[in-house]
C-alpha cells in the first residue's frame, strides 16, 4: 500500500508552524515556483503518495526525524521560557549536521544525480531508488561530508 511520505521538510519540523485551532492544522507556506502564499495541512504539504516505501519512511523516522524531535523538543522549552538553559551536547550537534545531510540528500537534485550516474537504476522503480539513495547517502562518505566538518550549528 502507497503511503504518504513527507519528502524535504519532515513533520517534526512542520509540527511547530500549524496552527492548532484550525481542525486540519493548517500551516502556511510559500510556494516559490508562484511567488504566492497559501495555506494547506500539515499532514499533506511537502508529501507525495509512495515516495517511499513503510520501510523507506521507518529509516527517516529512525534516523533523523525521532532524535531530531527530541532536540525541536529541548530547544522549543528553552525558547518558550519552560527551562531556563539549554545544553547542546555534540551528538546533538552531528544531529543537526545529520538533519541538514538528510535534506541534501532527499533533494530531487541528489535523486536525479543518482539516477543519470546509475548503471541500475533503471532496473528498480522509484521507490526502491528513493530508499535506496536514502539509505545509500546517509551512510556514504566523501568529499560532500568534508562540508560539515567545518560547520558551526
Amino acid at each position: 500500500m502507497a503511503i504518504d511520505s513527507h519528502i524535504q521538510l519532515p513533520a517534526q519540523i512542520l509540527k511547530h508552524f500549524r496552527d492548532e485551532t484550525d481542525p486540519e492544522k493548517k500551516v502556511w507556506y510559500l510556494d516559490i515556483s508562484k511567488g504566492e502564499i497559501y495555506r494547506k495541512a500539515a499532514k499533506k504539504l511537502g508529501v507525495s503518495k509512495g515516495y517511499y516505501s513503510e520501510d523507506g519512511e521507518k529509516f527517516w523516522s529512525q534516523y533523523v526525524e525521532s532524535p531530531l524531535g527530541v532536540l525541536n523538543k529541548k530547544i522549543h522549552s528553552f525558547c518558550s521560557g519552560e527551562n531556563e538553559r539549554i545544553t547542546i551536547t555534540p551528538e546533538d550537534v552531528e544531529l543537526a549536521k545529520r538533519y541538514i545531510k538528510s535534506a541534501a540528500v532527499r533533494s530531487n537534485l541528489a535523486y536525479m544525480s543518482m539516477k543519470q550516474n546509475s548503471t541500475t537504476a533503471a532496473l528498480f522503480s522509484e521507490q526502491e531508488n528513493h530508499d535506496d539513495l536514502s539509505v545509500f547517502g546517509m551512510n556514504s562518505n566523501g568529499p560532500f561530508d568534508q562540508l560539515f566538518a567545518d560547520l558551526s550549528v
